[in-house]
């Protein structure tokens, strides 16, 4: 992400979905990085109230399930 000019911000695995908002909230995240399903879920959970994000993308488990604007790190965006 510093390649991209973005900033890194830590959000635990032990966060719940509230906590995951706020700190993807305050940070004004444009794209999120998950490592599992478990860790996508919350994420998904409150997406509708972030207003900045544009993308997730989950690089440690292949994606059980099709969802919009959630990618892989071996899919690229044409």
């Amino acid at each position: 992400m510093i390649h991209f000019s973005g900033l890194a911000t830590g959000i635990y695995t032990t966060n719940s979905p509230e906590a995951c908002w706020y700190v993807a909230h305050s940070a004004e995240c444009s794209v999120i990085v998950v490592d599992t399903d478990k860790q996508l879920q919350k994420i998904l959970k409150v997406r509708d109230r972030l207003p900045h994000l544009r993308a997730i993308v989950q690089y440690k488990e292949p994606l059980l399930q099709r969802y919009d604007n959630v990618y892989t790190v071996n899919e690229r965006q044409h």
